[in-house]
């Protein structure tokens, strides 16, 4: 439990995941320095030592490598710390979107269709693919194909396929698809793709570790991007938050700091919107932190959190 004081200077004991709760679900408001960070830091703590832990915990910030309040407890419980834009030399993120075969692939040595989706919409999005007319279906169709391919006669031993490695199935495919001119256009994109600078977030072996108990994505920095490149990271970092959020064993926790930041977002908005609604089915505690008060309330979502969290915490400065 969490030992915390009320104003009047009263301790009480608070467990994050009391089972007679509804939901596990919370919200933390305060101004900056009212102790925001040291809360969850000490909530982190407890989620990690209790032993009805056995999930993972997951945080989404935007303070950035230098200022993050979460360093030193992701380090003292072996979590990794994710500067999804790095100003350090070599630093910076990177994340190879193609799932390896053990977890792509069906009994059949298929592709499973939720895994040729993801890949489909974010590729689509990298090589700004994302028209709705006719050319855009058709390029997807090629798309589609390739992406099919970069698992064929893979086995779960083998590694991920790189967006490399469907270059090499594209050029592959100039024999065997009668619309020549498109795949040479869906040719072009992908190769423009791989030249830009930005294709170092996505074209590498990743350095996330995937299975780590504690992680921690910065999104600092995203705004200065390219437009798909910003949108493509935040619908990845929405993809590992609902791994840790419905697919895990055990309670999980995702904290989401500075959501007034999150909520500018479209895809964020709805990934909170979906947390808060469904997160208790999946033994998931969801809790957001802000200091903006005004943007929270004006962004429409402040009621569905509301609704659906059983703790609010309000921290002031002295009285």
């Amino acid at each position: 439990v969490l030992l915390l004081k009320t104003a009047r200077g009263e301790l009480f004991s608070f467990n994050p995941v009391e089972s007679g709760r509804d939901n596990w679900n919370a919200t933390v408001f305060g101004a900056s320095g009212s102790g925001k960070s040291v809360c969850l830091n000490l909530l982190l703590t407890t989620a990690m030592l209790s032993n009805v832990t056995k999930g993972r915990v997951m945080v989404v910030d935007f303070a950035g490598e230098t200022k993050s309040s979460y360093l030193q407890v992701a380090e003292l419980f072996g979590g990794q710390f994710v500067p999804v834009v790095s100003r350090r030399a070599g630093g910076g993120v990177s994340i190879n979107p193609f799932p390896s075969p053990a977890i792509a692939l069906d009994a059949s040595g298929s592709l499973k269709s939720e895994h040729l989706s993801f890949l489909l919409v974010l590729t689509n999005l990298l090589l700004n693919n994302t028209g709705g007319d006719m050319q855009a279906a058709l390029h997807s169709q090629i798309l589609q194909a390739g992406l099919k391919l970069c698992y064929a006669h893979r086995t779960a031993a083998d590694g991920a396929p790189t967006y490399q490695t469907l270059a090499t199935v594209l050029e592959g495919m100039k024999g065997s698809v009668t619309d020549r001119d498109r795949l040479e256009r869906v040719r072009t994109l992908l190769s423009g793709f791989l030249d830009s600078p930005d294709s170092r977030f996505f074209k590498n072996a990743s350095n996330v570790v995937a299975d780590a108990p504690f992680v921690i994505f910065d999104l600092h920095g995203i705004d200065g991007l390219a437009p798909q490149t910003r949108e493509a990271l935040v619908f990845l970092t929405t993809q590992y938050v609902k791994r840790v959020a419905f697919e895990e064993e055990g309670i999980s926790y995702v904290v989401l700091d500075e959501v007034a930041q999150l909520l500018r977002r479209p895809e964020l908005r709805a990934l909170v919107d979906e947390l808060y609604s469904t997160a208790r089915k999946h033994r998931t505690s969801v809790w957001t932190v802000t200091q903006n008060y005004g943007s929270y309330v004006q962004s429409g979502l402040h009621e569905t959190i509301k609704l659906n969290s059983t703790t609010q915490l309000f921290l002031s400065h002295a009285t």
